[in-house]
């Protein structure tokens, strides 16, 4: 008798292939997409945490070649409108949105997608779940001076502040302030001579930094300089009360007076008078949502003054991040509507103290632009070079660098390498010309 068995013929590499390209479309089809708008270095951070969290991500960005259109995690790039061009980009939008039907969150990262589309919420809410705090919210936090008078009627600490509406008025306040003292912009939509705020120690700092008033700034602030380290507080909240919270502190910044953005931080444990300010603050806004408090501290004798409140993630959320605490995904819990706070645990997240984080590639470019302007001697040059070294080598984690998503850290380095050339050919160019023999 002869026995027949059945052909276990296997499919073709060709076949093989074309199943697995139809098993993830459908798998694609299947997920829910969130548009995240703004390249900015928070953007990677969120990219990376809604990816994990099983979102397809499209990247919208006005700008055709971003470093967070590199990351692997983004499944689509979408090009827009200018968002200075604020009826065209919404409409734009909108036209997309519906055109789509997949994409259920759009999700903000800087303060310029946040006030465009504050601005417009109704109209773009209407067709997908807007991540971010309620438009009246983010109008308040943007706007300095608002938050400033909240945070005097709540007794919290302030600098001595005030405000100026011309260069005169800015003089006579400075000097009934005294220097050194602090002027930063009512808001920082616009542009501030490339920077956060200017330090003036002196009544001559003050006439060469302010020759002229910066572009599109209706006001400014004039504060009483305060000498402390800044203590960021990053936060989630549901209607006013903490259900996330984590502590650093700032370590150094990308400029020599600190006033620039952060290079490396620590994290701390919760300071009891901090996280009980923050939450004053935020129940009387009404916060929904992410963020971040800032405050100075003088660890001399523990006292604290208010600094300022974003209303968006900040640009070193990665750090808690990196440590479970995922501030991208509760933004997104909380706007599609989990506001019970019953869901949240009674008592906040712990999270380790003492981890050092690093953004190498921020300071080294820092460290490039002071050689560039000449404000920086051989000495306090190789001192910063030291510390860039330091801090990369102890660093528990790196802003930008993840093992699982090299490419975007890639494309910094290349541009990188692209802005030391060009400082060190100006450097050079300007001792070449310097050396020049005087002719008469």
């Amino acid at each position: 008798m002869i026995l027949a068995f059945p052909s276990f013929k296997r499919p073709s590499l060709r076949r093989r292939a074309q199943v697995s390209i139809e098993a993830k479309q459908e798998r694609a089809a299947a997920q829910t997409s969130v548009l995240i708008l703004g390249d900015h270095r928070q953007s990677l951070t969120v990219i990376r945490s809604l990816a994990s969290a099983g979102f397809r991500v499209i990247f919208g960005s006005e700008r055709a070649s971003t470093v967070a259109a590199h990351s692997r995690f983004v499944s689509e790039s979408w090009l827009h409108p200018p968002l200075l061009e604020a009826e065209e980009f919404v409409t734009t939008m909108v036209d997309f949105l519906e055109a789509r039907g997949d994409v259920s969150h759009v999700f903000p990262v800087g303060e310029s997608e946040l006030d465009c589309l504050a601005r417009h919420y109704a109209r773009v809410s209407a067709h997908a779940t807007l991540v971010m705090p309620e438009p009246q919210t983010v109008s308040v936090c943007l706007d300095k001076l608002q938050v400033y008078r909240r945070v005097s009627d709540l007794g919290l600490a302030l600098p001595k502040t005030d405000s100026a509406f011309d260069l005169a008025q800015l003089l006579e306040l400075a000097k009934d302030i005294r220097f050194p003292c602090i002027v930063k912009p009512r808001t920082s939509l616009h542009p501030f001579f490339g920077q956060k705020a200017v330090l003036c120690r002196t009544e001559e700092a003050l006439t060469s930094s302010f020759a002229v008033w910066p572009t599109r700034q209706e006001a400014l602030i004039v504060q009483a300089w305060v000498a402390g380290a800044r203590y960021n507080c990053e936060f989630a909240a549901v209607n006013g009360r903490l259900v996330e919270y984590f502590e650093h502190k700032v370590v150094r910044s990308d400029r020599p007076d600190d006033l620039g953005v952060e290079v490396e931080g620590i994290s701390v444990g919760p300071t009891k008078e901090l996280q009980q300010s923050c939450e004053a603050l935020l129940v009387d806004l009404g916060y929904s949502g992410v963020g971040c408090v800032q405050f100075l501290v003088n660890e001399r004798n523990g006292t604290n003054v208010f600094l300022e409140i974003n209303p968006r993630l900040d640009a070193t959320c990665a750090f808690p991040w990196h440590y479970g605490c995922d501030l991208p995904r509760l933004a997104v819990e909380i706007a599609q509507g989990d506001k019970a706070l019953d869901r949240f645990p009674g008592t906040l997240p712990r999270y380790p103290t003492s981890k050092r984080v690093h953004w190498c590639l921020g300071d080294v470019r820092g460290w490039l632009h002071e050689v560039k302007r000449g404000e920086v001697r051989v000495g306090p040059s190789l001192v910063w070079l030291a510390k860039i070294v330091a801090s990369f080598l102890r660093a528990n984690c790196h802003l930008t660098w993840w093992w699982k998503d090299p490419a975007p850290v890639v494309v910094l380095c290349r541009d990188l390498l692209a802005y030391a050339w060009r400082c060190l050919f100006r450097v050079s160019r300007k001792h070449t010309l310097s050396d020049r023999p005087v002719v008469n």
